[in-house]
């Protein structure tokens, strides 16, 4: 992912993701706790967009899970948006579905 000429290593802002407690599996698992994918930004190009899953029974919200990643990252590898669902897309091996994350965002945008 590029963002404002540095690359951006979604690999990072995911496991910083999934170290934060209330967060579902790990990756590598049948059940990676979320997925950042690249979305357009009219100043950056383009900026990461994180999709959390929460352990069941645990409250997370987006800015708990910003500020968490601002305080382990650097700026540029911290998504610019949280988004936290129940549930994720997944693919039949249970992996997350990071195409339809990817044209549910460009419904939006579009």
């Amino acid at each position: 992912m590029e963002t404002a000429a540095s690359s951006l290593v979604s690999r990072a802002a995911c496991r910083m993701v999934r170290d934060r407690p209330g967060v579902t599996g790990f990756a590598g698992r049948a059940r990676p706790p979320g997925a950042t994918v690249r979305r357009p930004d009219e100043t950056f190009g383009e900026v990461g967009h994180a999709f959390v899953e929460p352990k069941p029974g645990a409250s997370l919200d987006a800015a708990e899970l910003d500020e968490w990643c601002r305080e382990r990252l650097a700026n540029y590898k911290t998504p610019k948006r949280f988004e936290v669902r129940a549930e994720l897309p997944r693919l039949p091996i249970g992996k997350i579905d990071k195409q339809a994350l990817k044209r549910e965002l460009a419904g939006r945008d579009g």
